[in-house]
């Protein structure tokens, strides 16, 4: 890489040459992305939420769509996740999926999983 360029960026909210984060129209799906499964979306991951959303933005208002984004992430372990899938079941989605008291969390540790059910 040379000195004049730029890395890609990695997130939605990407640096500005001032370094001050620019939020993008994906950031809400990022940011539940990342609160659920703990870690950040890989770009090509990124590019497939691009796709995904905005084909539902054409349908649905922004904020139903995260909320029922944040009902699907929750529900789905990160090995299984796919943004193509929660697209196709959209409709599915309106509600939280209950959550036995044993099942394991997304994205939880399994010291956090012995701490919670240890209880």
């Amino acid at each position: 890489m040379t000195a004049t360029s730029r890395p890609p960026p990695e997130t939605p909210a990407e640096q500005s040459e001032a370094s001050t984060p620019r939020t993008t129209w994906l950031t809400p799906y990022y940011d539940v992305y990342r609160d659920v499964y703990g870690e950040p979306p890989t770009p090509r991951t990124v590019k497939r939420m691009a796709r995904a959303f905005k084909e539902l933005e054409a349908r649905s208002p922004r904020d139903e769509i995260v909320r029922r984004f944040r009902n699907y992430a929750l529900a789905t372990p990160l090995r299984f996740y796919s943004v193509e899938h929660f697209a196709d079941t959209f409709p599915a989605w309106k509600d939280p999926v209950p959550q036995g008291r044993l099942d394991p969390r997304p994205g939880e540790s399994p010291d956090d999983y012995i701490a919670r059910v240890g209880r």
